[in-house]
């Protein structure tokens, strides 16, 4: 039976009252009760958040300020900023700054009110790039410990550190752990967890030089090991599709059946790939293509499970429309490309895209448009 589609209008969230950043970023998370929260960079440097005033609600908040970190200028380079609950439903963000520090705040209690400052968990490394050379990664493990990873990309090859909670909901690491240097130069991280074996993984890709085929490596650490801060060496899993040098994995997420999936971009041609596990941790070893929409290449994509188990990719494509694909079953094969409606945002939209379930199984998905505004739009049938 073909799938079937059917999403609401597209709706503006309003600017919060200072403007957002020139250079904004911005997230999305549920809380525990499954109403959304967004928040984003405003033009004073401070984090403000705005939310669904209940769950599944048209009605959103008006914006409120989270304040700024006490040091750096937020608004002086890109940074990143990442949201994701801890294992008892609080929400917690993650921020850089341009001295490399790595910023927290954290609800008092979840779906509730903030603490009042934020704390810092330094920075694994002397600052001797450009924060466009930097990237962060925030993930939670099956035990309900918060892992973060940083790297430097501006030498080419530099290690990945780690600080992680001691306990769910707890402490941190009392410093920062690093899992050595891929084995080649690194494209990408991406984090896994939500798996049978209970492992945190951290999966990178290199370049290979002189081979058209790059390699894709992976650590992990084991969440049975109580207070252990070591992480296994990289291991070679397998290699990307062979005469694809401009693939660049970004997304990992998890099968119904605990499967990990990878995503991958190919920016040369605008196609869409992936990889999957065949069970446990073996991989099937092969990539397959979803391509793109007729017509146009994939420009920019999120993730997530939709409430039937299935993982669904939203997707900007470069004719301005956004697309869906989806798998036709949990744990199954794949239908087509779907347009969302007639929603051409064609020469507006900035390349960013979030897609997030509501509680009722519903999914939305928010992206920003030029001037900085950010919309969003819900699917009004679930699973649809």
């Amino acid at each position: 039976m073909a799938l079937t589609y059917q999403w609401g209008a597209v709706r503006s969230l309003p600017m919060p009252p200072p403007g957002l950043a020139p250079n904004p970023r911005w997230t999305v998370s549920p809380n525990q009760d499954g109403h959304l929260e967004v928040f984003a960079l405003g033009a004073d440097g401070a984090v403000w958040h705005i939310w669904e005033t209940a769950p599944n609600s048209d009605v959103w908040s008006a914006w409120a300020s989270l304040g700024a970190p006490p040091q750096g200028d937020l608004l002086g380079s890109p940074y990143s900023i990442a949201a994701l609950q801890n294992q008892d439903g609080r929400v917690e963000i993650f921020l850089t700054d341009p001295q490399w520090n790595v910023w927290h705040i954290w609800q008092a209690a979840k779906n509730a009110n903030w603490v009042t400052e934020w704390s810092s968990l330094g920075h694994p490394m002397n600052p001797q790039s450009s924060n466009d050379d930097f990237v962060m990664n925030v993930g939670i493990d099956n035990g309900g410990c918060i892992h973060v990873l940083m790297q430097d990309l501006g030498d080419g090859a530099g290690p990945v550190y780690a600080r992680s909670q001691t306990v769910a909901n707890g402490g941190w690491t009392n410093g920062w752990n690093s899992l050595g240097a891929p084995p080649a130069v690194l494209a990408s991280v991406v984090f896994s967890s939500q798996d049978p074996s209970l492992f945190t993984r951290v999966y990178a890709q290199g370049e290979n030089p002189g081979n058209s085929s790059a390699a894709v490596f992976r650590t992990q650490k084991s969440n049975f090991v109580v207070g252990s801060e070591n992480w296994s060496g990289w291991e070679d899993v397998f290699n990307t599709p062979a005469g694809v040098p401009a693939l660049s994995i970004e997304k990992c997420v998890c099968n119904q059946d605990k499967r990990v999936e990878l995503f991958a971009f190919d920016s040369a041609n605008g196609n869409l790939w992936h990889t999957w596990e065949s069970n446990g941790n073996q991989w099937s070893g092969e990539w397959d293509s979803l391509g793109h929409a007729p017509n146009t290449s994939t420009s920019a994509f999120d993730v997530c499970i939709d409430q039937q188990g299935r993982i669904t990719v939203a997707s900007w494509q470069n004719d301005g429309f956004l697309y869906t694909i989806a798998q036709t079953a949990a744990n199954n094969g794949w239908g087509g490309w779907y347009r969302i409606q007639s929603y051409n945002l064609s020469g507006f939209f900035a390349a960013e895209i979030r897609l997030v379930p509501e509680q009722n199984g519903l999914l939305s998905l928010f992206t920003r448009l030029a001037g900085n505004e950010l919309v969003f739009l819900r699917q009004t049938v679930v699973n649809g």
